[in-house]
């Protein structure tokens, strides 16, 4: 049988009051999501009422929350829980960045325009064609 995983069992770590720091920024922030997921700090944010899209399953699931900590989405769940601020989304859909695998950006409108009109759309990375990039 697998042990429970908790972080409590582990001293020392950002966030133990009394504990130095050891870790980058970042790796702080992620630490936190980490707690979080497991339920040892609160969220600061909830998105209660979500559809969220499971882009490895293609499965639209209602009725989730997801539950965010220093930035980062640290868990999406069925449950509600206290947070810093809670946000009733009423049935909107929250999915990952999308990635483009294969863009033409400057050849077309240049990078200003391109990102006006794709972000919208969730698409958050792209791959772009490196023979038209601009060097």
């Amino acid at each position: 049988m697998a042990p429970e995983l908790s972080t409590s069992s582990y001293p020392g770590f950002p966030g133990e009051e009394g504990s130095p720091s050891i870790l980058s920024p970042d790796l702080e922030r992620r630490w936190r999501a980490a707690r979080c997921a497991l339920g040892e700090l609160e969220p600061d944010l909830v998105l209660e009422n979500a559809v969220v899209f499971n882009s490895v399953t293609g499965e639209f699931m209602p009725g989730r929350c997801v539950w965010i900590k220093a930035g980062l989405v640290a868990r999406v769940t069925p449950e509600k829980t206290a947070a810093a601020a809670t946000m009733d989304i009423n049935g909107m859909v929250v999915l990952p960045g999308l990635i483009d695998a294969h863009t033409h950006v400057w050849g077309q409108v240049g990078v200003d325009e391109f990102v006006r009109h794709v972000l919208p759309t969730g698409v958050t990375t792209v791959l772009a064609e490196t023979d038209e990039l601009p060097w």
